[in-house]
């Protein structure tokens, strides 16, 4: 790393490497939002079985590049790639990044029990989850959709993974400003997750599916970029985070549907 970022790459002697690329759809970009975030994914969690204090150096330096030069504070996205001075190089933001991004924000942070940014990963994934709620919630089918730039959804597909972050996500949000339209909205990805992602017959989700909910078959449903990783620790987070609400609060939700 160097004072404010990781490099991205490098070959398996640590030498430089001309191309970064994780894939063919990345782009050839000098920092990348996924590399930082999956190192703080990495490091928070390690940190609360082994709390060192370089780790937590890390882990500040993490949380202050992510709310200091990836966090887009107007449009209130992360951008996916960047120059070396943390210009971004696309307008394309992804939404399943967006609401994943923030409560793993929070969640570092909590660890490091550093209040003060606590409370600045607390007002991002307020306002995170309320761009999510009004721009990529499908109101008509369900399910979050995939893509957006410049305000305006762009890729209206909903893959797996982002379905899953959306329920972590939003509970996060619901469970900051018990705002129930939080609480609404998981709820109906997770019916929708239940109608159209979950393949009942064979077992595992679908990687994609249109926005009216169907399969696209060609996708692998278990491979490089497929596992069980997101939709286990959703499950697993979301029934915990629901087991902290009282009864009533979910009944009244559940009747109200």
């Amino acid at each position: 790393a160097d004072s404010e970022a990781y490099i991205e790459a490098f070959t398996q002697d640590w030498s430089p490497l001309d191309d970064v690329r994780l894939g063919e759809s990345d782009l050839m970009s000098p920092r990348s939002t996924n590399t930082h975030l999956h190192l703080l994914e990495a490091y928070a969690a390690l940190y609360k079985v082994w709390p060192d204090q370089v780790l937590n150096d890390r882990l500040v330096m993490l949380l202050e590049v992510f709310l200091n030069k990836i966090y887009h504070p107007v449009g209130h996205h992360f951008y996916a790639f960047f120059d070396e001075n943390w210009r971004p190089v696309t307008s394309v933001y992804s939404y399943g990044h967006d609401i994943e991004t923030v409560w793993l924000m929070l969640d570092a942070a909590q660890a490091i029990h550093r209040a003060d940014l606590v409370i600045r990963c607390e007002q991002v994934t307020l306002e995170v989850s309320e761009m999510v709620l009004r721009q990529a919630i499908d109101t008509e089918y369900g399910g979050v959709y995939n893509a957006g730039e410049h305000g305006s959804v762009t890729n209206t597909e909903k893959h797996w993974w982002a379905q899953a972050e959306a329920m972590v996500g939003l509970m996060f949000a619901y469970k900051l400003s018990g705002n129930s339209e939080y609480l609404v909205t998981v709820l109906s990805i997770w019916e929708f997750i239940s109608n159209h992602v979950i393949d009942k017959h064979h077992g595992e989700w679908y990687f994609r599916v249109s926005r009216q909910g169907n399969p696209v078959m060609t996708d692998d449903k278990v491979g490089p970029w497929k596992c069980p990783y997101h939709t286990s620790r959703a499950c697993i987070l979301v029934h915990s985070l629901i087991n902290e609400l009282t009864n009533s609060e979910i009944n009244t939700e559940l009747a109200q549907r």
